[in-house]
């Protein structure tokens, strides 16, 4: 049985920023969405992470083939980015698409799959 991932600290050169989707209801009744920082305990709410571009098998939305996935971000465990929030990286809106089991321990790692999300449809 293989053991935990650890992560390259030293490969983690880039910095992201989590958000987490909040639903409210307006006076008038709609569903609202507003997005919230998600991980905190740095000033700018960042955290340090490699984003790699990769594209993962294709699927058919709205007629068009898009990629599952379009990054791969990993970053250091104890974070538990998960599957509904998206990360803010270099003015790139980053989609979460899969978040691998959180590893316990100092030395582990998580990695995240998302899609980038084009400006007008966030």
């Amino acid at each position: 049985m293989a053991g935990p991932m650890r992560a390259d600290v030293g490969k983690l050169r880039d910095r992201i920023l989590w958000q987490s989707p909040v639903r409210d209801q307006s006076p008038t009744g709609q569903t609202t969405l507003t997005w919230v920082d998600a991980i905190t305990g740095t000033a700018d709410h960042k955290v340090w992470c490699n984003v790699e571009f990769s594209m993962g098998r294709d699927q058919f939305r709205h007629d068009k083939q898009e990629p599952d996935h379009t990054h791969r971000v990993t970053i250091r465990g104890g974070n538990n980015v998960r599957h509904d929030w998206r990360g803010i990286w270099n003015g790139i809106t980053l989609h979460v698409v899969h978040a691998s089991p959180i590893e316990t321990g100092i030395n582990s790692e998580q990695v995240i799959l998302c899609r980038e999300i084009a400006p007008s449809t966030e």
